[in-house]
């Protein structure tokens, strides 16, 4: 079971979100194994896309700035994998190992709970890794400046697919959340 809190921040004027939590080495590790194969695909998505000079996401331009800037020797995408891995998975267990507890976002950027600065408003378990509650007025469509196509981001999310026409992508963004949004238990904290 993956658990969601709905997250308010005090430090940040009362904003509100959804992260997973993760209490333990167990949660930990489920996470990573949903996740980690996506990172895997992501990196062999940065080498093509690097190769033909095609514009890079945010998490692909993490993931080249890391590699690059590591100082290890790298020979081969094992090597580059490893660095990854290290910066993604090694942090999180050292949290976890010293008592923390995390919370991350659907692009994977994480904090530990902070009960002085946050405050978790309801805790909701679903057996599928699906963050909660994505609604019509989560969808935002963006074009870059002088672009020709348009691009879907649904709360943290950025569809891979590229639209011609506006229409087309609003629709896609709402195919995505009736595919996605699931029933989940809910628990009040």
């Amino acid at each position: 079971m993956f658990k969601f809190a709905h997250i308010k921040y005090n430090y940040l004027r009362g904003e509100k979100a959804w992260q997973l939590l993760v209490e333990d080495v167990t949660d930990l590790l489920r996470y990573m194994e949903v996740t980690s194969g996506a990172d895997v695909k992501d990196y062999f998505e940065l080498k093509r896309r690097t190769k033909k000079r095609i514009h890079l996401n945010t998490k692909l331009e993490m993931f080249r700035s890391l590699i690059t800037s590591c100082k290890t020797e790298r020979k081969t995408c094992i090597d580059d994998l490893n660095i990854i891995s290290d910066t993604i998975f090694k942090p999180k267990l050292k949290a976890i190992l010293r008592g923390k507890k995390l919370l991350i976002n659907s692009v994977g950027g994480w904090c530990w709970l902070d009960n002085e600065r946050m405050e978790v408003l309801e805790i909701i378990t679903n057996d599928k890794f699906v963050y909660p509650y994505y609604s019509e007025k989560d969808i935002k469509i963006n074009r870059w400046e002088n672009g020709t196509h348009w691009y879907v981001r649904i709360g943290n999310y950025d569809m891979p697919e590229k639209f011609i026409e506006y229409d087309d992508a609003k629709e896609a963004g709402r195919k995505y959340i009736l595919r996605n949004n699931y029933k989940l238990e809910r628990k009040k904290v």
